[in-house]
């Protein structure tokens, strides 16, 4: 599977941005009293177009504003985003990006641009999402995250650890990994939501107050460690989406573990970690189902080491998880397993040729008849040779005593596979 990969339009126009004046200038002692009136009293639901339009024109004069996405990936090969938070100084809106997926690029009008700041709080997905969902791309975006990193006395970088240490907020996270798909949302639902940018723009205030602070019981320059920040933060927003690959970092990871575990890698387990891996890709992104719900990498490592008894753990996945993909990786890891054993029995046999060859050189050699017919007497050299001779009758014989086991094995499995295909009837259908 081929990664095309588009450049960001707004790459220049990211990379000439010169930082605001408000994130340069030592900032203002942040006011306590000023975080403790910041309930969620009121969150504006967007599910319309023109409800988006409004709210589009309401922001557009706001100077800053704080975003954030919630995104399904359980059951889709790249996931999808169903619902953006967005936030100014006095109001919350949660906008639902299902309901609206056609109408989202309007949204570019605010987060392309350059006059407003947009606070993201670990932003490498939100990046990503926007772009691939909804074509929308971010010019001026300062990262919590990333100026949290800069500051050396936190237990936790976590927004809901930094919005309970310096917000005096405590988010429930137990909603962090749930559905976002379903509709109506919960209370709980738009809540949590909401609080992910209601606080988010007074915790940078308090965080840059908390790095100028720090900068200065250092001795380091609070202006160039901000530069330092805003060109992290400007990498982050110059990104381009790019489709998952097939053979990327984690296979290359992986299959060195299975290298180590199982031996060399021409052994029948490395090609069965190969096969499983892209068979897994090729159906997840037929039938837009995530790596995870088709075959962990935890499945497939098991698989690989308990590859004696394949079938009956494949069968032992599809019973517990009523994955019908299991009969697809079934039927192609036989054809697999016949085509390794067909071509494993195929080399011993040429190995077997090419020893029978050389034994018959050196028997040419060792007898060495002369031009009158007599037999050359043997030399030290001619000792040397008969050895050689000797050592190669041996691996011949041991070479006949393989192929023999093999062609054994291969009848064998010819009758269990006759046996299994007049009692076996196949239950997938659809997918053919």
């Amino acid at each position: 599977h081929k990664n095309h990969t588009f450049s960001n339009p707004y790459d220049a126009e990211i990379d000439s941005l010169p930082m605001l004046e408000s994130l340069q200038k030592p900032p203002a002692k942040f006011d306590k009293n000023r975080q403790r009136k910041l309930l969620i009293k009121e969150v504006n639901q967007v599910d319309t177009p023109e409800e988006l339009t409004k709210m589009i024109e309401v922001l557009q004069n706001e100077s800053e504003l704080a975003i954030d996405l919630e995104h399904h990936s359980q059951r889709s090969f790249q996931g999808f985003t169903c619902l953006m938070q967005v936030s100014s100084r006095d109001q919350d809106f949660l906008v639902d990006c299902i309901k609206l997926r056609s109408d989202m690029q309007q949204f570019n009008l605010l987060t392309s641009n350059p006059s407003i700041l947009k606070v993201f709080h670990g932003c490498t997905h939100d990046i990503d999402w926007l772009q691939k969902d909804f074509g929308i791309y971010v010019v001026n975006l300062i990262d919590t995250f990333k100026i949290s990193k800069r500051l050396t006395n936190l237990r936790s970088r976590s927004l809901g650890s930094l919005l309970y240490e310096f917000c005096d907020v405590l988010v429930d996270k137990s909603l962090q990994n749930c559905d976002w798909r379903l509709r109506p949302l919960t209370r709980s639902h738009i809540e949590y939501a909401a609080s992910d940018t209601h606080y988010l723009l007074n915790l940078k205030d308090i965080l840059l107050f908390e790095l100028y602070q720090q900068s200065q019981k250092n001795g380091e320059s609070y202006q160039d460690i901000m530069n330092q920040v805003y060109h992290e933060c400007k990498m982050l927003s110059r990104k381009s989406y790019r489709k998952p690959v097939t053979f990327g970092r984690h296979f290359d990871i992986l299959r060195n573990e299975v290298i180590m575990m199982v031996g060399s890698d021409s052994n029948f387990g490395v090609k069965l970690f190969d096969f499983l891996w892209e068979k897994r890709d090729d159906l997840a992104r037929k039938y837009d189902e995530s790596l995870n719900y088709v075959l962990s990498n935890r499945n497939i490592l098991d698989l690989v080491q308990g590859r004696r008894s394949f079938e009956s753990k494949v069968r032992r996945i599809q019973n517990k998880n009523n994955l019908h993909f299991m009969e697809v990786i079934l039927e192609d890891y036989a054809k697999l397993k016949n085509k390794f054993w067909n071509e494993t029995e195929d080399k011993i046999v040429e190995e077997s040729v090419e020893k029978n060859d050389f034994n018959q050189e050196a028997r040419n050699n060792a007898n060495n008849i002369g031009v009158g017919g007599g037999r050359r007497q043997f030399t030290e050299s001619n000792n040397e040779e008969s050895q050689k001779m000797v050592d190669r009758s041996l691996k011949t014989i041991l070479g006949m005593k393989i192929q023999f086991k093999v062609n054994i094995q291969k009848e064998a499995r010819s009758q269990k596979n006759e046996t299994k295909k007049s009692v076996l009837t196949p239950t997938f259908s659809y997918l053919q």
